[in-house]
């Protein structure tokens, strides 16, 4: 089936078929990423304009990551859901002791969200289902 079908196929999807078949696009993309946490990733697209890059096609998405070792990401055995744009705030950083200690500042580019527990992760990502931003989502290699 070429992409073309495809398209029309789902343009006749119901919003409740689009969102049933988005959330057992989650179920596979989320079990392969759980299998294989340091070299896979799901990849969240929405049908959100990613401002920093009005010319992508994708427009904005998240990618959920995790991580057995601390090769990915810094804190081991968690997810991180990171929206990835690079929309960054004109402040300043107000809070410079917490920002050098903890590594954080407040016009930094990708917002993360860390959770130890994978089940808020797909609770995260059903709602974003439900409210209908969600485009698409797979699994991805780094």
């Amino acid at each position: 089936m070429n992409n073309e079908n495809m398209n029309q196929t789902a343009d006749t999807l119901t919003d409740q078929e689009k969102g049933d078949t988005l959330k057992l696009l989650w179920a596979m993309a989320w079990a392969k990423a759980q299998a294989n946490p340091d070299t896979h990733r799901v990849i969240v697209e929405t049908n959100e304009a990613d401002p920093s890059a009005p010319e992508n096609d994708f427009g904005r998405y998240y990618m959920v990551d995790g991580s057995e070792g601390e090769s990915s990401i810094d804190h081991a055995g968690q997810w991180v859901v990171i929206r990835v744009d690079t929309v960054t705030s004109p402040f300043e950083v107000h809070r410079p002791n917490f920002a050098s200690a903890h590594g954080y500042s407040d016009n930094q580019t990708q917002l993360a969200c860390r959770c130890e527990n994978p089940n808020n992760v797909t609770r995260w990502a059903r709602l974003m289902i439900d409210a209908g931003r969600v485009v698409d989502i797979y699994a991805d290699c780094y």
